[in-house]
C-alpha cells in the first residue's frame, strides 16, 4: 500500500480488519519518519523508535494502530526538510583545514572554538587569502599589506 493512503487509515479507522487484508506494508522507519512529522503524536511516535527494527511491519503496523490517538480526519503535516544553512567564511576554514592538516571530524569542534568574526582582517591576513576573497566579504584587500607579525621575524627568532 502507498504511504500516502495508509497514513489517513492510521488516524482515522478504528477497525483493525483491513490491516489483515495488506499484502505491501512500507518499512517501519518510512512509518515512523512520516508520522514524526505531525507534532502533535511526536511523544508516541518517540515511543515506537524501539520497535522499528524489532518487528515485523505489520506488527509494527499495529502496534502504531494501537498507540496512536484516533482523529476525526486524518491532519495536515508538513514535510520536514533538512535546513540549508550557508557556511560562511568557507575559504578561511578549507585553508585552516588544509594547514592545520586537520580531519573533517577534527573541523567540526574547532569551528565552536574558533571566532573568526571577532578579528575576521588577523586570518585573512594571516592566511594570505587572494583579493577575491577579500572583495566577496566586503573587505579592503590594501589593508592586507601591513604584517600582522610584530617583532621579530626570519632567522633574527633564533637568536
Amino acid at each position: 500500500m502507498i504511504i500516502f493512503q495508509l497514513i489517513p487509515k492510521l488516524y482515522t479507522v478504528k477497525n483493525l480488519k483491513w490491516v489483515e487484508l495488506l499484502e505491501d506494508i512500507p518499512h517501519p522507519v518510512v512509518l515512523n519518519k512520516w508520522l514524526s512529522m505531525n507534532p502533535t503524536i511526536q511523544k508516541h511516535v518517540n515511543y515506537l523508535n524501539k520497535f522499528t527494527f524489532v518487528l515485523t511491519p505489520k506488527q509494527f503496523l499495529l502496534l502504531v494502530l494501537a498507540v496512536i490517538p484516533r482523529h476525526a480526519k486524518a491532519p495536515f503535516c508538513k514535510y520536514i526538510k533538512k535546513e540549508d544553512t550557508e557556511e560562511k567564511y568557507i575559504e578561511i576554514w578549507e585553508k585552516i583545514q588544509h594547514v592545520g592538516n586537520y580531519s573533517d571530524n577534527d573541523m567540526k569542534y574547532i569551528k565552536k572554538y574558533l571566532n573568526i568574526e571577532s578579528n575576521i582582517l588577523y586570518w585573512f591576513k594571516g592566511l594570505g587569502l587572494d583579493k577575491k576573497t577579500w572583495t566577496k566579504y566586503n573587505l579592503n584587500f590594501d589593508e592586507n599589506k601591513g604584517n600582522i607579525i610584530k617583532g621579530k621575524s626570519g632567522l633574527d627568532l633564533f637568536m
